[in-house]
C-alpha cells in the first residue's frame, strides 16, 4: 500500500510538472553584441500559473563553444518560487565569431518533491549574435557607430597634435618644446620665436595582422590572435575618429584578407566584420 500511495504521488506530481510547464513560457534575451574578453550577462525569463505546485524550479543554459561562464544553473525552491521569475547569468566570452545558443533545460519538481523531472527545451528561434573584438575604451562609441551604419561627422585631431608641415610663427610661451624655437628668425631681434606645424590629417592606416600558427598560443583563457584581433580594431577604430583612412592587411603563408584603406564608418564596419 506504501509503494502503490508514492507511485501515485509520484505519477500526480509529474502531471502537475507537464501541466506547469505546458502552460508556461521561457525567454531568452541576449546582449545584441558581444566583445570578446569582455563580461557581460545573459537573462532567462519564466512564467508560470500562479495556480502551479512547483516546488523546485532549477535553469540550466549550456553555453557553446567559446563561453566562459563562472554560473551555468540556479535554482529555486519552496518560498524563492514565484509565477514570474527573472534569471541573470554572467558570462564572458573569449573568441570571436557568431555564438549559437540553441536549447536550455528545465529541472521541475511539484507537491511533495518526491520526485524531480529534467527537460529540454529547444528555443523556438536559435539565438545567434556576434562576438566582436574588444575596442580599448570606445565600446560604448563604437557600439553606437555600428548601431547606427551611417557615415557620422568626422572628427577633427587635436590641435596640440605635431605635424610636419609648416604653418607660422609666433611667440615662445614657457613650456614650449625648446626644439620647436626658429634660431634664425630669433636672432634678428624679434625675441624667441616658435614654429607652428599643421596637425597631420587624412591619413592613410593600414594594419596588419599575423594570423599564423603561432598566433594560437594561449594567455589565460585567450589566445594571441585574439588580442591581436582587439589591438586591430582599437586601432582601426581610433583612425576612424581622428578622420583617417583606414585597411586591414591579414596574412600567414599567404594573403588571406585585404581591405583597402577608406574613410568612414561603413569601412570600419566592413573591418569589424571582418575581424569577427
Amino acid at each position: 500500500i506504501i509503494f502503490l500511495c508514492v507511485a501515485v504521488q509520484i505519477y500526480r506530481e509529474r502531471r502537475l510538472v507537464r501541466e506547469a510547464l505546458d502552460e508556461g513560457e521561457f525567454a531568452l534575451e541576449l546582449p545584441k553584441l558581444l566583445y570578446s574578453g569582455v563580461a557581460d550577462k545573459i537573462i532567462c525569463r519564466l512564467r508560470f500559473t500562479p495556480d502551479s505546485e512547483l516546488e523546485l524550479v532549477r535553469v540550466r543554459v549550456p553555453h557553446p563553444v567559446g563561453i566562459v561562464a563562472p554560473q551555468q544553473q540556479t535554482s529555486f525552491r519552496g518560498s524563492g518560487l514565484t509565477h514570474v521569475m527573472s534569471i541573470t547569468l554572467p558570462i564572458t566570452p573569449t573568441k570571436r565569431g557568431p555564438v549559437e545558443w540553441k536549447e536550455a533545460h528545465l529541472r521541475l519538481s511539484a507537491g511533495l518533491g518526491l520526485a524531480e523531472w529534467e527537460y529540454a527545451l529547444a528555443l523556438d528561434q536559435v539565438q545567434a549574435i556576434n562576438c566582436y573584438p574588444a575596442i580599448a575604451s570606445s565600446i560604448s562609441a563604437w557600439n553606437k557607430t555600428l548601431v547606427k551604419q551611417q557615415t557620422g561627422p568626422r572628427l577633427s585631431i587635436n590641435s596640440f597634435c605635431y605635424g610636419k608641415e609648416f604653418d607660422s610663427l609666433r611667440p615662445y610661451v614657457l613650456g614650449d618644446d625648446p626644439r620647436t624655437i626658429d634660431w634664425k628668425r630669433s636672432a634678428r631681434g624679434f625675441g624667441l620665436l616658435v614654429r607652428k606645424y599643421r596637425p597631420e590629417t587624412h591619413q592613410r592606416v593600414i594594419v596588419a595582422i599575423d594570423c599564423s600558427r603561432k598566433m594560437g598560443c594561449r594567455i589565460g583563457n585567450r589566445s594571441q590572435i585574439e588580442y591581436a584581433a582587439d589591438a586591430a580594431a582599437t586601432l582601426v577604430h581610433s583612425a576612424h575618429l581622428a578622420g583617417d583612412e583606414c585597411g586591414l592587411f591579414a596574412f600567414s603563408q599567404q594573403l588571406l584578407s585585404q581591405i583597402p584603406p577608406e574613410r568612414g564608418s561603413r569601412q570600419v564596419n566592413l573591418i569589424m566584420e571582418r575581424l569577427c
